[in-house]
C-alpha cells in the first residue's frame, strides 16, 4: 500500500475519525481509523458498533491497501508533519508516514480484523439542517437511567411541518422544532450520545440528507456519511402530553437577567 494525499484534509478527516472512535473499549482495534486507498480515493472510516462514519478524500494511489492506526495517533502525527501533502505506505511491516522533512515509522493491527460497520445507502432522503442546535435544545434532558434505554434517546419526527425533536426522562419533556424542509411521515428513536456524535461533526448551516434503512438512521453529504443504529419499542406520546397541560398563568421578564 502506498498513498499520498493533502495533509490538511487529511488531518481534518483524522480528527473527526478521533472523535467517533472510542478512547477506550475492549475491543481495542474500535479505537483506531481504518484507512482504505483505492481507485484515486482515501476512505477514512471510524465507529464504535452503534455510529459509523466514512470520510472520502482524493488521493493518488501508488498501490492499493487498507490499515489501521490508532485515530489520536493519526491526528497527532498529521498536526505535528509541516508539508503540504503526506505519504503513507507499507515498508517492513511498518507504517510509513512523511511529509516534508519529517518521517514516522509505526507499527500497525491487522486490517483485516478491523469491524467496519457498513453505512447502508437509503431509498430516500430528505434535506436537513440545524443539528446542533436541535440536539442541544433536546440531548440533555435524556434519562440518564441504563435500563430504560429508550429514554436514552431523542425521537427525531419527520411531519408534514418539518422535523421535530423530543427527549423525556419520564420527568421532564424537551421538544424542539428543527429544519421545515424535513418534510415526511416517519419517526425514528436516536440514542442521545450518537446524535451528540454527529452533532460534533457538523455546523448548523450545514446541509445534510437524512433517510433511513430500517435498523440505521443515515446523515450524507458529498464525501461524508454517517450511520446509527436506532432504537425500537414503545416511547412516551409527547405530543399528548404536552396537549393536556393546562396553562394557570404567564409571567414575562427580561431573559439576560433570568439567565443571571
Amino acid at each position: 500500500m502506498k498513498f499520498t494525499v493533502n495533509r490538511t484534509e487529511l488531518l481534518a478527516a483524522a480528527q473527526n475519525a478521533e472523535r467517533i472512535a472510542p478512547r477506550v473499549s475492549t475491543i481495542e482495534i474500535l479505537q483506531c481509523a481504518y484507512l482504505q486507498a483505492e481507485q484515486d480515493t482515501l476512505t477514512v472510516a471510524s465507529g464504535n458498533l452503534e455510529i459509523a462514519l466514512e470520510q472520502q478524500l482524493p488521493a493518488q494511489i501508488d498501490r492499493d491497501g487498507s490499515v489501521v492506526v490508532k485515530a489520536p495517533l493519526l491526528s497527532g502525527m498529521l498536526r505535528l508533519l509541516d508539508g503540504e501533502r503526506v505519504t503513507f505506505q507499507m515498508k517492513s511491516g511498518k507504517l510509513v508516514v512523511s511529509s516534508g522533512n519529517a518521517e514516522y515509522a509505526i507499527p500497525v493491527m491487522d486490517a483485516a480484523q478491523y469491524p467496519r460497520m457498513e453505512i447502508p445507502c437509503p431509498a430516500a432522503t430528505v434535506p436537513v439542517s440545524g443539528i446542533p442546535s436541535l440536539t442541544k435544545r433536546t440531548a440533555f434532558a435524556v434519562s440518564e437511567d441504563t435500563t430504560r434505554p429508550m429514554l436514552k434517546c431523542v425521537n427525531l419526527i419527520f411531519g408534514a411541518d418539518g422535523l421535530q425533536a423530543v427527549s423525556t426522562d419520564s420527568f421532564r419533556i424537551a421538544s424542539a422544532k428543527g429544519d421545515r424542509e424535513s418534510r415526511g411521515n416517519i419517526s425514528f428513536l436516536i440514542p442521545a450520545a450518537s446524535l451528540e456524535k454527529l452533532a460534533a461533526l457538523v455546523d448548523n448551516r450545514e446541509k445534510l440528507q437524512v433517510g433511513t434503512t430500517g435498523k440505521h438512521i443515515v446523515f450524507t453529504k458529498e464525501d461524508f456519511s454517517f450511520a446509527a443504529r436506532v432504537m425500537d419499542g414503545p416511547y412516551l406520546a409527547v405530543s399528548q402530553v404536552l396537549s393536556n397541560l393546562k396553562q394557570q398563568f404567564t409571567v414575562l421578564t427580561d431573559a439576560a437577567l433570568l439567565r443571571d
